[in-house]
């Protein structure tokens, strides 16, 4: 590999870590400075009333987790003018008024050129919540609503779904519970708050957001989880799950593991560029812990849904960047060949930094019905896994084409035979999947096999892997070993197609996950 393309790579690195220190801790919005001071000293408090348990997305979660998840679904960012996101959250559905002339709903970019300049609070990249109905209102059988094309129709309904998410907060704050079928109580449900001074907190909670009373929200915090604490048990998730859900939130695993994959890769890119032998081995070995951490995120992120992962498009990859590292950390002790890690730090870097910079919900979802079967383990397991394998084979591929031949020949030999290796192993785990599948298909749709897309593009997936093999026996391997290769990379291009492309172009019964 040239010093040239290492200096590319090591810049590249660190720029896709900026990235995401930018995409985490940057905060858009304005907040007046009594707001700023309010938040900063009403933190405990706000800290108290994240770990109370809402009812909301079909199961139990931490305050703290919706008020997340809602954040980034109508604002379109992490964090709102540094805010504590539960704050941010209450206050948007106690006091709407408070917010109804803030731009805090986020445009759609094919939209932002119309709205943009009008009358009113809009920004650059957000539109109030008042703003924004009287846009809907206006728009509403206009002529222009008739002839905007399918794109643009898209982007009005999701922004017009922000904004009847804004309106029903209040509506899903769901925190103590009423027994029965009938579900949770919201803070809104004045008339049906008849635990004893449930009313008076919820009261006492948004008369201090709307004064920004700092001994009144934290008498309600209090409160609040004094009425929770006393309530029947057995109808709360455990106490410990909810504060590790918590402190889960604060931590961000999954954007910690990116940092560390791409932090490995450059300090071991670095370390080849100015020869740096110490350097080299220090990032070698840091993968070991590195891979270690990413399981036990994978297991707390388990524990919190309390259900099995890989059960949608996030899951999914972050179990597969799992199986590649796991795979690399194999492949670096069997050879003792320290540039597969290097390989497999840079890949799972770049896949979770993807994951974390892509509009993926990381939100902790229940698993739908369709999912709960023994059969999930199997078919879900071994298409994940297989996935996770056929991506470090695609990394493999692309160094071997990076490497000069006439100087690094032994090692292109090297990353050739294991490329060689991994598609076979991933050929097999994938076939397993498909027939897998295609029993749980039977038991679940009443039939093996439907040309489901999903279904279609596996198979032609694992036909592509399978000439490969073919071919690798029909051709002289000196001669074609780059023809073989680039075979190998079409093949995960199919793969990616599968496994995204599927989901997002083409509908299907496999459409979760």
């Amino acid at each position: 590999m040239s010093r040239r393309i290492c200096w590319v790579w090591v810049v590249g690195l660190l720029g896709l870590i900026i990235a995401l220190f930018w995409a985490r801790f940057a905060s858009s919005g304005e907040a007046e400075a009594t707001v700023e001071r309010f938040d900063c000293n009403v933190r405990a408090s706000t800290e108290i009333l994240g770990k109370l348990a809402v009812q909301n997305g079909g199961r139990l979660k931490a305050l703290d987790s919706f008020a997340r998840e809602r954040l980034f679904d109508i604002f379109g960012e992490r964090s709102y003018a540094g805010l504590k996101p539960t704050l941010v959250v209450l206050s948007w559905a106690l006091c709407p008024d408070r917010w109804s002339e803030k731009p805090i709903i986020k445009l759609e970019s094919g939209l932002s050129a119309e709205l943009v300049g009008a009358e009113g609070a809009i920004s650059a990249t957000h539109i109030s919540p008042k703003q924004l109905r009287e846009r809907l209102h206006a728009r509403a059988g206009s002529a222009m609503a008739a002839s905007t094309n399918l794109k643009k129709s898209r982007a009005w309904r999701r922004l017009k779904k922000r904004l009847m998410q804004f309106r029903a907060l209040a509506s899903e704050l769901r925190l103590f519970p009423r027994g029965g079928p009938q579900g949770w109580i919201a803070l809104d449900e004045e008339a049906s708050l008849e635990i004893d001074g449930a009313r008076d907190a919820y009261q006492t909670l948004t008369s201090s957001l709307e004064t920004l009373d700092v001994g009144q929200y934290n008498e309600a915090a209090s409160r609040l989880a004094a009425i929770v604490s006393s309530t029947d048990e057995g109808l709360f998730p455990p106490r410990w799950r909810l504060v590790l859900e918590f402190h889960y939130n604060r931590v961000g695993p999954f954007w910690l593991l990116a940092v560390m994959y791409l932090a490995i890769a450059l300090i071991h890119s670095f370390g080849c560029v100015t020869s740096g032998a110490k350097l080299v081995r220090a990032a070698s070995a840091a993968l070991y812990p590195v891979a270690a951490f990413h399981v036990v995120a994978l297991a707390l992120r388990g524990t919190i849904a309390n259900k099995a992962m890989a059960s949608n498009t996030y899951e999914y990859i972050l179990v597969m960047m799992a199986a590649a590292a796991i795979t690399a950390l194999v492949l670096k002790v069997r050879f003792k060949e320290p540039t597969f890690g290097l390989i497999g730090d840079t890949l799972c870097g770049v896949g979770l930094a993807a994951t974390f910079l892509s509009p993926l919900s990381e939100t902790v979802s229940q698993l739908p019905p369709v999912l709960k079967s023994d059969w999930m383990t199997y078919h879900v397991g071994a298409a994940v896994i297989s996935y996770g394998v056929l991506y470090l084979a695609f990394g493999v591929c692309i160094a071997f084409l990076v490497l000069q031949e006439d100087r690094q020949s032994e090692l292109r030999s090297r990353l050739y035979e294991t490329n060689l290796t991994l598609v076979r192993l991933g050929f097999f785990l994938l076939g397993l999947g498909i027939i897998t599948g295609a029993i749980w298909a039977d038991k679940a749709w009443g039939r093996y096999w439907g040309w489901d897309p999903k279904e279609s593009w596996s198979l032609i997936t694992w036909c592509i892997y399978g000439i490969f093999l073919h071919l690798r026996l029909c051709l002289p391997a000196k001669k074609h070993r780059a023809t073989l290769v680039l075979v190998s990379i079409v093949g995960f291009i199919a793969v990616l197609f599968t496994f995204i492309g599927v989901n997002y172009i083409l509908s299907g019964l496999h459409s979760y996950g």
